[in-house]
């Protein structure tokens, strides 16, 4: 798994969503070396990093960045979690003791159980078909599907759609910062107030006119919004 540590000061933790990288919230953490000893990371499976075991779900995925911060001697970090990555934060928070501050932005940590429109299309289509043919079909088809574009993570991605999180939000003890994006697609905003309204001591700052790709797009605003909360 990568790491990047750059400034001084008291650390906070970038972790990227799924298909991210290492580069993917460097511009954001740029914005806060001046003050903070920045962190970012590149999860198993996504950039130039390793693949992680195809069992792994939510837990390993958590474990692997203890495991990596121990190695660094950090013992108590700030953590930006995006979508994926703040999924992996609510379990930290809800699990561990490493995170003294949470902020969520755009993140994932519920299912609904319902299926995209693709998704029901496809299986409409082809009912019966074997999992290469599948496969084949989705990158044809749905090329900007998760499972067209990291078919190496296909059981990792199957595991974790399957893991929901909400029954962890009221362990989260951490005072803890929900950022999010008005228009976004992926992780509506519906589910930014029921973090709010299910973790203790939240609060909340809804951009309006943004997206899932808040903090990529728009770090300098993502950034002050921190800055203000740390």
């Amino acid at each position: 798994m990568q790491i990047a540590i750059k400034g001084h000061g008291k650390p906070i933790l970038f972790v990227h969503g799924w298909g991210g990288s290492i580069e993917s919230l460097t511009p954001l953490a740029k914005n806060l070396e001046s003050s903070h000893q920045t962190i970012t990371i590149e999860l198993p499976g996504f950039g130039k990093s390793d693949n992680p075991e195809p069992d792994w779900g939510v837990e390993e995925y958590a474990q692997e960045i203890v495991n990596l911060l121990k190695v660094h001697k950090v013992r108590k970090v700030t953590y930006f979690g995006h979508s994926f990555g703040g999924e992996l934060g609510i379990y930290l928070a809800a699990n561990t003791k490493l995170i003294d501050k949470l902020i969520l932005c755009n993140s994932s940590f519920k299912r609904t159980g319902r299926k995209s429109i693709l998704a029901r299309m496809y299986h409409y289509l082809f009912p019966n078909n074997n999992p290469p043919f599948k496969m084949i079909l989705y990158r044809i088809l749905f090329r900007s599907s998760d499972l067209a574009k990291f078919p190496h993570l296909e059981q990792n991605f199957r595991k974790i759609v399957k893991q929901d999180l909400t029954n962890l939000l009221e362990k989260i003890n951490v005072k803890t910062l929900i950022i999010w994006g008005a228009k976004d697609s992926i992780t509506p905003v519906s589910w930014a107030y029921e973090l709010h309204e299910k973790i203790k001591n939240s609060e909340l700052e809804i951009v309006e006119d943004a997206r899932h790709g808040l903090p990529l797009r728009q770090p300098e605003l993502v950034a002050k919004l921190i800055e203000s909360f740390v």
